[in-house]
């Protein structure tokens, strides 16, 4: 799997593959044939150095290859967001962007696909559709509580895949669904 970094000055990046260290003293983007391992001179409280693997961030979306380059690049950005609550402004305007690229993604009827997932659905037309969310259950101890009652959002389905379901609400408020492993 090729790979593209963007090098501040010099970097050393070697395979995991072989012994051979490439030196990149660049500024623009470099294409590896191989995965990425780099090892800076950082050291922790062990005086151990610290090693990032296979660790690169795309923010030009002209670099992302493809759906899965985009669905990994969404799920990233919204990931220990708190439901997307502590995102900022800028950080849901490049949720929005990889959203908007994944949709050109999307296939023609989106709520016929098999892999079509989540909660209560009911179709509504051919990219509509309508979710009911179970009310919030409260644990203590032993006991189980319900808060509150069902809720419901009609959504847009603008991609989906074996991994994700991105839907966008009436209101126009971006939802991205991970199915669960």
């Amino acid at each position: 799997m090729a790979a593209a970094i963007t090098a501040a000055s010099s970097l050393t990046v070697s395979s995991s593959l072989s012994k051979t260290k490439t030196p990149l003293h660049a500024s623009k983007p470099v294409n590896l044939p191989f995965p990425v391992s780099v090892s800076l001179p950082c050291k922790n409280r062990l005086n151990r150095t610290l090693r990032v693997v296979n660790s690169i961030s795309v923010s030009d979306p002209g670099l992302r290859t493809g759906p899965d380059d985009l669905v990994s690049s969404i799920l990233s950005k919204v990931r220990q967001t708190d439901g997307g609550l502590s995102l900022t402004k800028e950080q849901h305007k490049e949720v929005a962007e990889v959203a908007r690229e994944l949709q050109k993604y999307c296939v023609k009827e989106p709520v016929k696909c098999p892999l079509i997932f989540g909660g209560k659905l009911k179709v509504l037309d051919s990219e509509w559709i309508q979710v009911i969310f179970e009310p919030p259950v409260l644990k203590i101890g032993g006991m189980k509580f319900k808060y509150g009652f069902e809720s419901e959002v009609k959504l847009q389905i603008s991609y989906i895949d074996e991994k994700i379901r991105l839907g966008k609400g009436s209101k126009g408020s971006l939802f991205v669904f991970q199915r669960r492993q």
